[in-house]
């Protein structure tokens, strides 16, 4: 796609405003990060998608979003609002799979 003026004025919005989000969680407690560790997330995969395919993203695209004052911030929002999908059922499997029994009672599955 042709680089254009909106292209160049979302991509300088963008980059204001993650610019200005980082600091703010730089401001926050670790209890604090922690908490929103979903929006920060959301926000991170939200700006890698947009910058790794801005360039296929037409004007006319992109334009709604210029004229938000958060764009990256409505995109994460409505991101999360995507994926906010119940899980419990597959969490249910998980527990109560045969192969999950056996490894717990062998030795047990590490996270660390």
């Amino acid at each position: 796609m042709a680089w254009s003026e909106v292209h160049e004025d979302l991509l300088q919005k963008i980059s204001r405003e993650m610019e200005a989000y980082q600091a703010q969680m730089f401001s926050l407690t670790s209890t604090e990060v922690y908490n929103r560790a979903e929006e920060i997330a959301a926000m991170s995969f939200c700006l890698n998608q947009l910058m790794e395919n801005f360039h296929d993203y037409q004007a006319t695209d992109l334009k709604p979003l210029l004229d938000r004052e958060k764009p990256l911030e409505f995109l994460a929002q409505r991101w999360m609002v995507e994926q906010n999908v119940d899980l419990s059922g597959e969490f249910d499997h998980v527990l109560r799979d045969a192969k999950y029994q056996e490894e717990s009672a062998e030795s047990g599955p590490s996270l660390c």
